[in-house]
């Protein structure tokens, strides 16, 4: 039968888990590393004295906000302000504030909410055609596309 283990470091950081059989155990962690039977949850859990002990709320959130901080919201691009806030919200545990949030990752945010440049790419060729209707309608849709890229600077500001 095997056994859960974690291993965690002199800074008492759980760095893995794993299972083996009883005899195994002891060669599970390497130096400067210790084990502990069972698996530990690092968010609501930490070592303390070499005994796994429940987290504050507060150390609880500090640990999901730091796991958050290399994931990117998810969004597609068709949200509304509230909406997104609320995503971006939702994806930090409320731990942060949006619209700086918002200040600091407008590239993402404008990459994300720009029109296709397949629709800029398909005005160019009606209005490269040669024919006076298609003409008309790529200067339409080019003037479109163009508009909805200025929303998108004015809704996501580099400053």
């Amino acid at each position: 039968m095997n056994i859960k283990y974690t291993i965690y470091n002199f800074d008492n950081e759980i760095i893995k888990h794993g299972s083996c059989i009883a005899s195994s155990l002891n060669l599970q962690p390497q130096d400067g590393e210790f084990l502990i039977i069972g698996h530990i949850n690092p968010e609501t859990h930490k070592i303390v004295n070499h005994i796994a002990v429940q987290k504050t709320q507060e150390e609880t959130n500090q640990f999901r906000l730091n796991k958050q901080l290399y994931q990117t919201v998810a969004f597609n691009g068709q949200e509304n302000d509230e909406t997104l806030n609320q995503k971006i919200s939702d994806h930090f545990y409320g731990l942060i504030d949006v619209q700086q949030w918002r200040h600091d990752n407008y590239k993402i945010l404008r990459k994300k909410f720009y029109p296709d440049a397949i629709e800029y790419n398909d005005a160019q060729v009606k209005i490269n055609s040669g024919d006076p209707s298609l003409y008309a309608e790529g200067m339409d849709q080019q003037i479109d596309y163009i508009e909805k890229c200025f929303d998108v600077k004015i809704r996501f500001p580099k400053e």
